[in-house]
């Protein structure tokens, strides 16, 4: 099977992550081709087995007409590439890439596999942008939904052409050793709105004088400098710590003593499902979208507290540092719990059949 991926960037994000994976996984048995817009800065490693392209050397950032030049010219290097990889299927996940994908293939009978990766019902609020994602899915041959309640805002008819499917992590996260000695809280993720990583911060200043351990969030997004003023209001930019994603970001995880995720909504934050494959006890809110409930028991593998409420965030994060043996259990059933439901052969064989049967069927 040859299957084509597209992706404007495969710039530091959960979407462009689980995509990476996918494309790496499908390197080892399939033809996989990944195609950009552009390149970016600190992208995530392709294999040397997924052949790449990318449709422009370098984006406009221009005038309109300039920007809409290149996005044509894109399109149709876009098209020739298709018609000479004759793929069996193309895979795409956003939404103003699936308008691309779309109006690109129209005519050439690609099945086209497209995922929804946030909460619709926060994402497609306005009227007009839920009628174009619904034309979208309906012309696709399949949309992979991360939960039961992303599925559930759709019609009957894409319903039934759907499947869901867990993200594709990493088999790195399952491979470290839980780690005994640990230090440090720590949350990773897009500096972003949706995360709301002000309640973190409230919650890590009330216990602030408590606990010894520093806060650390990695991510990078617009809200950084925001961030930072709003830490150094609170006074503790000594103890609240900004940092770009690392590299390694599995063995941080994997030594730290909590997780947290303070997000409003999400789809399936890929962040939370790596802190639980390598053990780390996580704190998350019972964020918009499902996933939450979906991948924590609370009070068995994580914790769950209400979102926006950052007295109860507190309250949690005390609960572990003042309770070593919970904190252990809570890792260790994580980390059991974590490769029963997101073991990476698993749900790539899930995604691997699931484009099979696209490709073979009629549509």
């Amino acid at each position: 099977m040859k299957i084509v991926f597209y992706r404007t960037a495969i710039c530091r994000g959960g979407a462009e992550r689980v995509m990476v994976n996918l494309a790496n996984m499908f390197a080892i048995k399939h033809d996989s081709i990944f195609i950009t817009y552009k390149h970016c800065d600190n992208e995530y490693e392709l294999s040397s087995n997924v052949k790449r392209y990318n449709l422009v050397e370098k984006a406009s950032k221009c005038f309109f007409k300039q920007k809409f030049f290149s996005i044509l010219l894109s399109s149709l290097k876009l098209r020739k590439i298709i018609k000479i990889e004759k793929p069996d299927i193309i895979i795409t996940f956003l939404f103003i890439d699936v308008i691309f994908v779309v109006l690109t293939t129209l005519f050439t009978k690609i099945p086209i596999l497209v995922s929804q990766r946030n909460d619709p019902y926060i994402e497609y609020k306005n009227l007009f942008k839920r009628l174009i994602c619904i034309a979208l899915y309906n012309h696709s041959r399949g949309i992979v939904f991360q939960t039961e309640q992303a599925r559930n805002f759709f019609p009957k008819k894409i319903k039934a052409k759907s499947k869901i499917i867990l993200n594709l992590i990493d088999a790195r996260f399952f491979n470290l050793q839980i780690q005994k000695a640990r230090k440090s809280i720590i949350g990773v993720g897009r500096l972003a709105p949706q995360k709301n990583w002000y309640v973190a911060i409230n919650a890590y200043a009330k216990i602030a004088d408590h606990v010894d351990d520093d806060f650390y969030i990695y991510g990078a997004g617009a809200e950084k400098e925001n961030l930072i003023s709003y830490i150094n209001n609170l006074n503790l930019s000594n103890r609240i710590h900004l940092s770009d994603v690392a590299e390694k970001i599995e063995n941080i995880m994997a030594t730290a003593k909590v997780y947290i995720l303070s997000s409003d909504y999400e789809g399936l934050p890929n962040s939370l499902m790596e802190a639980l494959a390598v053990g780390t006890p996580c704190i998350c809110t019972e964020f918009k979208g499902g996933g939450a409930e979906m991948l924590i028991e609370s009070g068995v593998n994580g914790i769950l507290v209400p979102r926006e409420d950052y007295e109860a965030l507190a309250e949690a994060i005390l609960s572990l540092l003042r309770n070593d043996d919970y904190a252990v259990q809570l890792s260790k059933n994580a980390r059991t719990q974590a490769y029963e439901l997101l073991n990476p052969e698993n749900i790539f064989k899930q995604w691997e059949n699931y484009a099979f049967s696209l490709q073979t069927s009629k549509g």
